[in-house]
């Protein structure tokens, strides 16, 4: 164990679990909460410039999503590191936008594609593919309804982490999906060894 403290990344912890393995937890703050976040702030603005519309987040949130997607193979400088809410690891930590010009201000699919991969960007900077490799972990179980209904941190998982096998669990959402996939695993072995 000695060895995994040495090359662990502060933003990794590590817990017992079953048959006297780790189990590795990665739980950044800057996740779905950060879209929420987002989409909030986006109602907020209109009815601060008193455009009082019958917004709400789960009519904005899919409209978004549509303007990202049109925005998925074009080309872009726009880069956004959402960090709204620090880390467990560095509290103080902020996000930036690098890249920003006077054609893709106006544009907020570009916007908020530049998010969604930032998301995903952000998660790989704290937890590398090669650091998981040199780990012998081979897979990544992704939960929470984030991955599962935008298709732009989807694709931008599957690129960052392409040496890894990406299972999507749409079952588990958010802090339940750490629940659930341990109880799948107990249920799953007293299976095997009672069959």
């Amino acid at each position: 164990m000695p060895r995994v403290k040495q090359e662990c990344p502060n933003s990794i912890a590590f817990f017992p679990y079953f048959f006297g393995q780790k189990l590795a937890l990665f739980a950044g703050l800057n996740g779905g909460s950060v879209i929420q976040h987002l989409v909030e702030s986006l109602i907020k603005w209109f009815q601060d410039l008193g455009i009082h519309s019958d917004l709400s987040a789960t009519t904005l949130l899919p409209r978004l999503q549509q303007l990202a997607d049109l925005e998925i193979n074009r080309d872009t400088s726009l880069s956004i590191s959402p960090i709204l809410f620090g880390e467990r690891h560095d509290p103080g930590m902020c996000g930036h936008i690098k890249g920003i010009t006077s054609t893709n201000v106006g544009n907020i699919g570009a916007m908020f594609k530049a998010v969604s991969e930032g998301l995903v960007d952000h998660l790989h900077a704290m937890v590398p593919t090669r650091f998981l490799t040199n780990m012998g972990i081979h897979s990544l179980i992704i939960s929470g309804s984030v991955p599962v209904n935008n298709i732009i941190v989807r694709e931008r998982l599957n690129q960052l982490y392409s040496e890894l096998e990406l299972t999507m669990d749409s079952e588990g959402r958010d802090a339940v999906g750490s629940a659930v996939g341990a109880a799948k695993f107990v249920r799953d072995c007293r299976l095997k060894c009672y069959s």
